[in-house]
């Protein structure tokens, strides 16, 4: 992804991997919003979120507060990282900042969040949400990573 440490090569990347994942949520709830069903162990249920992630509500304005917050630290993160070549602690950050943005843009549009996938935990989500929890994850299992390799 890199040039000679050119990081450019890899923001053209990062920046198709951001909008792929957008679009990708965006379309899922076009498709998905109003579909009631079940596939497997996943139902398919139409829930509209005021809230954040796994349904936590605070009110409107510290809940865009924090997704504010977060978006801008997320998108520092990325930048101040961006040289390392870390494609899993990059596309972490990516991950996450497409998953709050395209969150945002229902926010904006609808005034709430479209959720409408069940896997029987006690709440709903759609893909952008996923995105932030596989994102978060998947930092958390680098930094931990890094961690057990500068010890050794």
């Amino acid at each position: 992804l890199f040039i000679n440490g050119n990081p450019k090569p890899a923001q053209w990347f990062y920046g198709l991997l951001f909008l792929f994942l957008v679009i990708i949520d965006q379309v899922s709830k076009k498709i998905f919003i109003g579909v009631d069903n079940q596939l497997w162990f996943i139902t398919f249920r139409s829930v509209e979120n005021s809230g954040l992630i796994f349904n936590l509500d605070f009110n409107q304005a510290i809940n865009s507060l924090l997704i504010f917050l977060a978006l801008i630290f997320f998108c520092w993160q990325f930048y101040k990282n961006l040289r390392q070549r870390n494609i899993f602690l990059l596309s972490a950050h990516v991950m996450i900042i497409a998953g709050a943005c395209s969150n945002i843009i229902d926010r904006i549009f609808f005034g709430k969040v479209f959720d409408f996938l069940s896997v029987g935990l006690g709440f709903t989500f759609n893909l952008a949400d996923a995105y932030i929890f596989f994102g978060l994850f998947l930092l958390l299992t680098t930094f931990s990573n890094q961690k057990k390799c500068n010890i050794s």
